[in-house]
């Protein structure tokens, strides 16, 4: 009976655990070489990165990681034998692969324009990704924050680890349908030529 009392038991907000949530992006490029849409089409088709099953390349791509680490309060632990989450850090790391034309700056006004504002729907696609990222991270900072109070650090872990899982398989499930909605970008302008 005490054992599921503790494990409702919720604490009073001043004695809550507390989490850290950072989020860093990164851009990576690779470079292209064309002097004409056609040519610049075929690099893209050739160089661009590969989506994560080997299938398939795409102008641009965001890879992203969340990462976590925790501690539980030793004290309730020592004390009553009881383990909750005391402190933890959640990490998220975007970091967007997107093309980079080398010789931009010998083509016509014309096509560099064009290419400036593909570049820019491109850029916005995947900020989209990387903010669907950050959403992910903090949903797992705020689920961290109402995990309950477990028997044994196994159990807390095992907790910890379901959560993290559900979210991950909530947000990725997320990036696929913002993938459909947006035709990978190219309903948000993204395409070239």
């Amino acid at each position: 009976m005490l054992l599921a009392l503790l494990v409702g038991w919720t604490l009073p907000a001043a004695d809550r655990p507390g989490g850290k949530l950072t989020a860093k992006r990164a851009n990576q490029f690779y470079d292209i070489r064309g002097r004409t849409p056609t040519e610049l089409r075929k690099a893209l088709d050739a160089q661009g990165p590969m989506n994560p099953t080997g299938k398939k390349r795409f102008d641009a791509r965001t890879d992203w990681t969340l990462q976590w680490t925790y501690k539980w309060d030793g004290k309730l632990a020592k004390q009553a034998g009881f383990y909750r989450l005391s402190e933890w850090s959640v990490d998220v790391k975007s970091t967007l692969i997107l093309p980079r034309w080398v010789g931009v700056d010998e083509a016509n006004p014309l096509e560099q324009r064009r290419w400036k504002i593909y570049l820019a729907r491109l850029k916005l696609h995947e900020n989209g990704h990387a903010k669907l990222a950050e959403l992910a991270g903090d949903a797992a900072n705020k689920a961290f924050a109402n995990i309950k109070v477990y028997p044994s650090s196994e159990k807390l872990k095992e907790a910890v680890r379901l959560k993290a899982q559900e979210i991950l398989k909530l947000h990725r499930a997320m990036e696929l349908e913002y993938d459909q909605k947006t035709d990978h970008g190219k309903k948000q302008g993204a395409r070239f030529p």
